[in-house]
């Protein structure tokens, strides 16, 4: 510290919440730098289940200050339900611990409306349809909506809710690092949703990777100390788009789960299954490079116990991220190259450390380790912070 950012290298769902959840008990300030409503980061603490879509996860701990940053796009209506479902659930979010940049763009009805549209025109792009695209093209069009006119020019409840909020973060963020205080960059959607570098054009509409968090935040980078990456034990993507690794049968239904469970892959903002198959090598190896990954973090490892062979996707004829990336492109026409390792049947929910798991789940981090050419530091067993191995 004091920056450490948490960034998604996959298709999103990586376990950015639970991971930057359990770094933020030693952090003063979490804050988001990107994207909207269309975040799903899911939370378990005890027999409470929270799911934010704006907020970052910081805010659950009571010594944290949650920043929006001006990167954001924000819809004021469902950030109030936000804001009250969780001050439901007992915790406490006032004007002290919350900080909305008044940089930030507004989501309007209109914004969610022409998504709507836009995806029943044409082949669907996967979106969430909540409005996070074209809020941000009216950004770029320069006459979109900032939450610092918002509540000034509007008189409604949820103007009046939000205003106590609304700040100039920039330079309380600034002020902040400067004076040493400890600060998380919360990414949301993952390195292969960005829009310069993702699998474009099925991505999301901002700049997940590295550079969105210094614009996203009007910080400099030389107070970066610290970079992880999450990396799930296997690839999962929702909406359309190319995914070499992709696995259909029983193999899908065993990653994906039934829907019974929350940590089951089903998207945690719309509720869709997501489509799964095994971990991506060349693609993350592409997001370790432009993002500087120094440390990753690999989680759902424990999602693979019980098969009795593990498969990561080394290779293709395409060995980075295609420019143009063709809707249609499967595993076999990308000249699919499997490595297969051994599964193991142990229960490794309740493993703490390292040399608690079984031989073969720790020949899947070496080897993933040797291949990325970078170290894991954490490892999750379970959806909970205690399950956590700290490598």
């Amino acid at each position: 510290m004091p920056l450490t950012v948490v960034l998604g290298l996959q298709w999103g769902d990586e376990g950015k919440g639970k991971i930057a959840d359990y770094l933020a008990k030693n952090a003063d300030i979490v804050a988001r730098f990107a994207g909207g409503g269309n975040a799903g980061h899911t939370v378990f603490r005890g027999d409470k289940v929270f799911r934010l879509h704006h907020l970052p996860v910081g805010i659950l701990h009571e010594h944290v200050t949650a920043v929006l940053g001006n990167g954001m796009v924000i819809h004021p209506e469902t950030l109030w339900k936000e804001m009250e479902e969780l001050a439901g659930q007992g915790i406490r979010v006032s004007p002290d611990r919350v900080k909305i940049s008044d940089r930030a763009h507004v989501v309007t009805e209109d914004h969610m409306e022409e998504d709507a549209r836009r995806e029943s025109r044409r082949k669907p792009l996967g979106t969430t349809k909540r409005g996070i695209g074209p809020a941000y093209a009216h950004k770029a069009y320069r006459d979109g909506l900032r939450t610092g006119d918002y509540v000034e020019s509007s008189d409604g409840p949820i103007a009046n809710f939000l205003r106590p909020y609304v700040t100039d973060t920039v330079s309380w963020l600034n002020d902040w690092l400067a004076d040493g205080k400890r600060v998380i960059a919360e990414g949301a959607q993952g390195m292969l949703l960005d829009i310069d570098h993702g699998t474009y054009p099925y991505v999301s509409s901002s700049n997940c990777t590295i550079g969105g968090v210094f614009v996203g935040l009007g910080v400099p980078p030389q107070y970066l100390t610290r970079t992880i990456g999450v990396v799930k034990a296997f690839q999962t993507r929702i909406g359309t788009g190319p995914f070499p690794s992709e696995v259909k049968g029983e193999i899908l239904e065993k990653l994906r789960g039934d829907g019974s469970k929350p940590t089951d892959e089903f998207g945690a903002t719309t509720g869709r299954p997501r489509r799964c198959g095994w971990l991506d090598i060349p693609r993350l190896k592409t997001a370790i490079q432009i993002n500087g990954i120094e440390e990753l973090a690999l989680t759902k490892l424990d999602a693979l116990t019980g098969l009795s062979e593990v498969q990561i996707y080394m290779g293709d004829t395409i060995p980075r991220i295609p420019s143009l990336a063709l809707p249609g492109t499967s595993g076999d026409e990308m000249g699919s190259r499997l490595h297969s390792l051994m599964g193991w049947q142990e229960d490794i929910s309740q493993c703490k450390f390292y040399d608690e798991l079984p031989e073969q789940a720790v020949r899947f981090v070496e080897t993933l380790q040797l291949v990325t050419r970078t170290p894991i530091r954490h490892i999750s067993v379970g959806p909970r912070a205690e399950q956590t191995i700290v490598k």
